[in-house]
């Protein structure tokens, strides 16, 4: 399948912007970092397998090529870069500035020769990635006055900081901790029985409130979410565990292995059974 990829090429911008991103093998001077929108696939590379879906973010390395064991509906949009273009100030990630020194191009200080990072976005997040991806490619297009790159490189920045769940995001108001206690109650209650009903009673709030801010500040519903989160579970217990279909329904919410089915097949493409058996068997082969 590799030899099939095409080569992302970056002009002497040293960006290339796409939004319908295959993860084509990467020239050996260049970065990526892409972004998944929507529908779902199954990835190999660099002795690891992952599940992604939307809301996940791929950053990747010089001359990776990650194989597509499995896609469903994927959507993606990706940025490649010239490490260059980040290096010329401090960028901080995980709480550690790291400087770029001139010279010779080396890579971001997240990322190792030949390394392919699977992250969660921050679902608080998402809306501002999209923005930052769509800003990056009017910069490139543009190419208005003589700053154009230094502007496009800072989107860049951003991006990465909110991958690594450090951007300053603005927490202070009560509609974005509204926000923030609702995903932690999801998070840690997703193996139960979840209501709006029931939400606005533990966050002792009003239907209105809660639903309004949740979209706002994830850019989606509080239902949906839910079963994004749900169905990421299902399938990473799918191709990494040896629980039931059965076991897997009760602990990620889903109560039954029926209704897991029917919910499963209409998002991924396939039963639960037939998607393990599938991934799990390309998996041993790659």
């Amino acid at each position: 399948m590799a030899g099939n990829h095409f080569i992302h090429q970056a002009d002497n911008s040293g960006l290339f912007i796409s939004f319908s991103e295959d993860f084509s093998k990467l020239q050996s001077d260049l970065c990526q970092i892409a972004y998944i929108e929507g529908g779902c696939a199954v990835l190999s590379c660099c002795g690891k397998d992952f599940f992604v879906q939307s809301g996940t973010a791929v950053l990747r390395s010089p001359n990776t090529a990650p194989d597509m064991v499995y896609s469903h509906k994927l959507s993606a949009m990706s940025i490649t870069f010239d490490p260059g273009l980040i290096r010329s100030k401090s960028l901080t990630v995980s709480g550690t500035a790291k400087n770029f020194s001139a010279g010779a191009p080396s890579l971001p200080p997240f990322l190792k020769p030949g390394e392919i990072k699977i992250l969660s976005i921050n679902p608080l997040y998402r809306t501002r990635v999209k923005e930052l991806f769509m800003s990056v490619a009017v910069e490139r297009s543009n190419r208005r006055g003589n700053m154009w790159k230094n502007r496009a490189a800072d989107r860049l920045k951003q991006l990465f900081r909110l991958c690594f769940d450090v951007h300053p995001f603005h927490f202070d108001s009560p509609c974005s901790e509204l926000a923030r206690s609702t995903l932690e109650y999801i998070h840690d209650n997703c193996s139960r029985e979840i209501t709006v009903r029931l939400l606005c009673q533990v966050l002792h709030t009003n239907h209105t409130s809660l639903l309004q801010t949740f979209r706002k500040y994830t850019g989606t519903t509080i239902g949906q979410y839910i079963l994004e989160l749900r169905l990421y579970l299902v399938s990473n217990a799918l191709m990494f565990t040896g629980k039931t279909i059965e076991e897997i329904a009760e602990e990620c919410g889903f109560g039954h292995a029926s209704y897991l089915s029917r919910v499963f097949r209409s998002r991924v493409g396939m039963a639960p059974g037939q998607f393990r058996n599938m991934v799990c068997g390309k998996l041993n082969t790659v």
